[in-house]
């Protein structure tokens, strides 16, 4: 079978983090990263949205899609962003068009303060240099990304998106092996 995992959730859930770990426990699933494909292409996530670089990153990433899925039998992890249901709608219909047989969501339900924390820790890694005021720069992040994790779970995650199954996850609670598990046994019952 053909399946894809496709990740869903608010920036800094801990599903690129779930994803590694998960390849770590299965070496026979691919793991294909927007993220990563950034980094190849321009060396960093941080683009600006006044340029195409996303655009270049997104139709790259299609082209890996389109290649693994060409295999007789694959489960892809494929971790980009899909914010809205109708970018789900569409990645899962062009995941259909490439051959997927079976679409599951890992829907990532991690709180808003661990999401706002890890995002502000990534910022202070990632982020620029020399801010004279982080305490001010925390401050105004910290409003920005609560509002982000509360606008991304007031849309639904739902099968209408082209989803066969949705898994809910807590990458802070659960672990790969118990979600890969779960999969075994769905399919062993089908």
């Amino acid at each position: 079978m053909k399946e894809v995992f496709l990740t869903v959730g608010p920036r800094g859930a801990g599903k690129s983090m779930f994803c590694e770990k998960a390849l770590e426990l299965d070496p026979e699933l691919v793991l294909i990263s927007r993220d990563k494909i950034l980094i190849e292409l321009f060396g960093t996530t941080g683009l600006s949205p006044y340029t195409n670089d996303h655009v270049i990153g997104w139709k790259k990433m299609e082209k890996v899609v389109q290649s693994i899925l060409k295999r007789i039998k694959v489960q892809i992890i494929l971790d980009c962003w899909n914010g809205f249901p109708e970018e789900r709608r569409n990645l899962t219909e062009f995941l259909r068009t490439c051959g997927a047989e079976k679409i599951t969501a890992w829907y990532f339900v991690t709180s808003e303060e661990i999401c706002t924390k890890q995002r502000l820790t990534r910022d202070k890694e990632e982020g620029p240099n020399g801010l004279a005021n982080r305490d001010w720069y925390d401050a105004v992040y910290c409003g920005a990304y609560k509002r982000d994790h509360a606008l991304f779970h007031s849309m639904p995650v739902d099968v209408d998106q082209g989803f066969d199954e949705i898994i809910r996850i807590d990458p802070f609670t659960m672990h790969p092996k118990d979600i890969l598990r779960l999969q075994i046994d769905l399919d062993l019952i089908q």
